[in-house]
């Protein structure tokens, strides 16, 4: 009887999804059409108004009587009121054939959850029925203990890869800040900027600290996600020379100019180290996450193949 609900269950899931999918399709298509429809309402609009103008007292109806074209114009903006018409109509028809298969899909996605549920609770019962049976008890412990190690290891290497990848967008993003500055140092160092561009490099500066400490978090995450996976990334040691900048501003020479320059560049190239170690990183995690996955995947088939074959617990 366990079986046979398991069954019934997956069957019912295997339906709402079915019916998930065609509602998301059905919903792209009735969005699709409803802008079409937008669009065409304006148009509908715009060409009434041409009518309208060529039927009464306007400029435009004056000079078209003048010439004895009026009649024709009216036809012929008329005739394009019809055309838009027809296709407002068409596009209209589409939306009404389409929304009640929609809504009927729709209301079966909605007890997926349930149908979810369901299915889990006919998978522990079967799990329940087969820890009668010794043998079979004890297979089944075991491969819930591989399932659960190879599922701690997944996430695990999930939640690193996305760690990582967060690491690497803010430092590059600090980088381009930094960047930025480097680039004012070097006129303000070598082209001889002056008070002006040493305000500008402080204010890029002053951006790039913002950037810097979302790096700073970024790596502090990571860090403990990466215990048993990988090495430690190269956390970069930065050198902020706001102080110097700020002095830089008022007492302005080539001395102060340089001392901050060579800061500003000792920071760029750590940020550069260590957005190289990370590149590095994020192609073995996505690798490590591959494989994690295909791990999980054949432990859990191998459950579900216990827990549904006929031959357990009979």
């Amino acid at each position: 009887m366990g079986l046979d609900e398991v069954r019934d269950a997956e069957a019912e899931v295997a339906a709402r999804r079915r019916a998930r999918g065609r509602a998301e399709v059905l919903a792209a298509e009735l969005a699709a059409e409803q802008k079409v429809c937008q669009v065409l309402r304006g148009r509908l609009d715009d060409e009434q108004a041409d009518v309208d103008a060529l039927e009464d007292t306007s400029i435009r109806s004056v000079v078209a009587r003048l010439r004895g074209r009026r009649d024709e114009l009216v036809r012929r903006e008329r005739a394009d009121v019809a055309a838009v018409e027809l296709e407002l109509v068409t596009h209209r028809t589409a939306m009404q054939r389409l929304t009640p298969e929609f809504e009927a899909v729709r209301d079966q996605a909605l007890r997926l959850p349930d149908a979810e549920r369901r299915l889990a609770s006919a998978l522990a019962a079967r799990a329940g029925e087969l820890a009668a049976h010794p043998e079979l008890a004890a297979l089944l412990a075991d491969v819930d203990t591989r399932l659960g190690a190879e599922r701690a290891a997944f996430e695990q290497i999930r939640d690193a890869h996305v760690a990582a990848l967060g690491a690497d967008g803010a430092l590059e993003r600090a980088i381009e800040s930094m960047s930025s500055a480097r680039n004012l140092s070097s006129a303000d160092t070598f082209l001889d900027g002056g008070m002006i561009v040493s305000s500008l490099k402080r204010g890029a500066l002053d951006s790039s600290v913002e950037t810097l400490a979302e790096v700073h978090v970024a790596l502090l995450k990571l860090r403990p996600l990466l215990a048993g996976i990988a090495h430690e990334v190269h956390h970069p040691n930065l050198q902020m020379p706001s102080t110097g900048v700020a002095m830089d501003v008022w007492f302005d020479n080539i001395f102060s100019d340089l001392r901050a320059h060579s800061r500003i560049a000792a920071s760029l190239d750590e940020l550069r180290r260590s957005r190289s170690s990370i590149d590095t990183l994020v192609r073995e995690l996505a690798t490590y996450e591959r494989l994690s996955c295909e791990r999980f995947e054949r432990v859990q088939a191998e459950r579900d193949h216990l827990l549904r074959s006929p031959e357990a617990g009979t």
